[in-house]
């Protein structure tokens, strides 16, 4: 496999830079948001705009 870096290398690396830790918590807190409301929004069999409204935010703020 000459050539190839393997992933936890690659992933040490960028952990190295400076605010990676904080954008990844971040980024997997926005994730888990934007799961729950799709979970949500299925089991309750909701529209976007049906969430939309319930939300009170635009149906394009809805991108589930």
């Amino acid at each position: 496999m000459s050539g190839h870096t393997k992933w936890p290398g690659i992933r040490n690396k960028m952990m190295d830079r400076p605010g990676a830790a904080e954008a990844l918590n971040q980024a997997r807190t926005e994730f888990d948001e934007e799961l729950r409301l799709y979970e949500l929004r299925h089991v309750e069999a909701l529209s976007q705009v049906e969430v939309a409204g319930r939300l009170e935010v635009s149906k394009s703020r809805v991108e589930f």
